[in-house]
């Protein structure tokens, strides 16, 4: 999403600003892991013990939701 500024007053303007920066901070951080990273996850996981796992996942975020099935994934695929 663009933000643009449009508050013709300095301080407003200002203080817009800096909230803006403040909400791009906040903002979360898509994860993922990469196909790299998921292969190297498995083949790591390959030559370890067998342990019993849960992964817990928040279901009001879509974010933790994908995040979690690609770990479970990578579990699965590793035994």
């Amino acid at each position: 999403m663009q933000f643009e500024v449009t508050e013709k007053d300095p301080e407003a303007r200002q203080k817009l600003s800096e909230t803006h920066k403040r909400v791009e901070e906040l903002a979360p951080i898509n994860r993922s892991l990469t196909r790299d990273q998921h292969e190297r996850l498995v083949a790591a996981l390959k030559d370890g013990n067998s342990y019993k796992i849960a992964i817990r996942r928040e279901p009001q975020t879509p974010e933790t939701q994908d995040y979690s099935d690609q770990f479970a994934s990578v579990f699965k695929e590793a035994g």
